[in-house]
């Protein structure tokens, strides 16, 4: 990365040369240079809300800042879940006995499902006999 776009001045001076290019020369170099100032401003400061509450609105920069830590983030979650419950299930005595803890604690649930749809189909199909005589 170049180490002049990281000062704000060379940053703003480039994007007043491509907007002035755009519009090619239609507004005054003053208000071009207080345009992007402004627009520069504005990507890097926080908002309050006009609301009741006046919440504070994080910047567009710190919103893609936060957005990459958070994929960052979410991806070594994962890499050290998968590893752990890859690592419990290849064993067999965890394996085993994570999927007995898993169906035990689950099987009633499933069932109870089950069965409740297999009554409520039935009946429906009853109903629907007696209605039809």
């Amino acid at each position: 990365m170049n180490s002049d776009l990281a000062k704000p001045e060379t940053f703003q001076d480039i994007v007043r040369d491509r907007v002035r290019k755009i519009i090619m020369d239609a507004v005054p170099d003053g208000q071009i240079d207080s345009l992007v100032k402004k627009e520069y401003d504005a990507f890097f400061e926080d908002r309050v809300s006009t609301g009741y509450h006046k919440e504070v609105i994080p910047s567009d920069f710190k919103k893609m800042v936060q957005a990459e830590i958070k994929a960052m983030v979410e991806s070594k979650i994962k890499e050290h879940v998968c590893a752990r419950i890859t690592n419990k299930w290849d064993s067999d005595l965890h394996g085993n006995k994570l999927l007995e803890e898993v169906t035990k604690a689950y099987a009633p649930l499933a069932m109870q499902s089950v069965m409740e749809n297999i009554v409520s189909v039935s009946l429906n199909k009853f109903r629907d006999q007696l209605m039809s005589r």
